[in-house]
């Protein structure tokens, strides 16, 4: 293969694609867990400690909700991505 062509495997950027969606949805779903965790901790114990905790957590969770939506922007154009070299290679014949 010639240096300056690139070599892109489709199944592995669909591959890329499952393992990104899978991250996101388990960061969703710890950022929920933990929330309801905490929430359920500040009824009964609340401190200075807790509260400066909360404040780092609630920009966290700012920071997971973006990463959530830029993942969701991507993850069509990954698949696309992966179709149209997947189409290219159909295209190409047999050396």
């Amino acid at each position: 293969m010639d240096r300056n062509q690139a070599y892109v495997d489709p199944d592995t950027i669909e591959e890329a694609a499952k393992t990104l969606e899978r991250f996101a949805m388990r960061m969703r779903d710890f950022d929920t867990r933990l929330e309801g965790q905490l929430n359920r901790l500040g009824i009964t114990f609340q401190d200075e400690a807790y509260e400066r905790f909360c404040a780092s957590f609630q920009t966290t969770r700012k920071l997971i909700a973006t990463f959530a939506e830029e993942t969701a922007a991507v993850l069509p154009k990954l698949r696309d991505d992966a179709n149209r070299i997947r189409a290219a290679q159909n295209l190409k014949p047999n050396a």
